[in-house]
């Protein structure tokens, strides 16, 4: 072989063995993270914790996680004094346009909407199911689709839900995604979808041309007790 091609094989094997030798490491230190991370959810969780009530809420959620906690305090920062007002998420989502008899459903993608009134000041966990989720202080919504032209369907009964705005997971076709998912997004990817108060809302609301939607939910919602437990 080429003296010269030897030599750069034999760098390029050094410079592979280095890789592996990294990450190797990168996988210990990620077990050392989780375990340790681990450990610090199983003290807070047994009330040893630090200080910080929002810090140990992500913990007890999803460990030691420095970058959902500073997203998780910007969106209590919103939720500063809008306890009583109102908060929506809008999503895309797939509306059932037309019945074929024998061939099931057209449908047609639109922008889909949850809204319900904040009943506190800072985000909570909650228990669905067998799992914690990452949510705010919301115990009833109504839903919608945002209609061409300014149009929406009128409210009935069946359409306000005793439940939180958010699903624990993000794959939920023409749901809405879990507030977690949204907040893993880096920066103010959230703010795309959430609004939180009565103005944001307002304003969502008047782009959309739907202004006459308020009255009708703010009487659907209107006297319900939020479970936010």
């Amino acid at each position: 072989m080429n003296e010269t091609a030897k030599t750069f094989i034999n760098s390029l094997e050094g410079l592979r063995k280095q890789k592996e030798d990294v990450h190797a490491r990168l996988k210990e230190i990620d077990e050392q993270i989780n375990r340790r991370s681990n450990e610090l959810r199983a003290l807070v969780a047994a009330g040893v914790g630090t200080g910080d009530r929002l810090r140990d809420l992500v913990i007890s959620y999803a460990g030691y996680w420095p970058e959902l906690e500073d997203r998780c305090r910007a969106v209590e920062a919103a939720m500063e004094g809008r306890t009583g007002e109102l908060v929506l998420i809008c999503y895309p989502s797939r509306e059932c346009t037309r019945h074929r008899f024998g061939f099931g459903w057209d449908t047609e993608e639109r922008e889909a909407y949850r809204m319900g009134i904040l009943s506190g000041p800072n985000l909570i966990l909650r228990k669905d199911h067998t799992f914690n989720m990452l949510t705010l202080p919301v115990g009833a919504y109504i839903e919608g689709f945002v209609h061409p032209h300014g149009h929406f369907a009128p409210f009935e009964e069946k359409d306000v839900h005793k439940d939180n705005l958010f699903c624990v997971y993000h794959s939920f076709v023409g749901r809405p995604p879990s507030l977690s998912s949204l907040l893993q997004e880096k920066g103010d990817f959230w703010k795309d979808y959430l609004l939180i108060g009565d103005e944001a809302v307002k304003v969502w609301m008047e782009e959309k041309r739907m202004e006459e939607l308020l009255p009708h939910a703010l009487r659907a919602l209107a006297g319900l007790v939020p479970q936010v437990a």
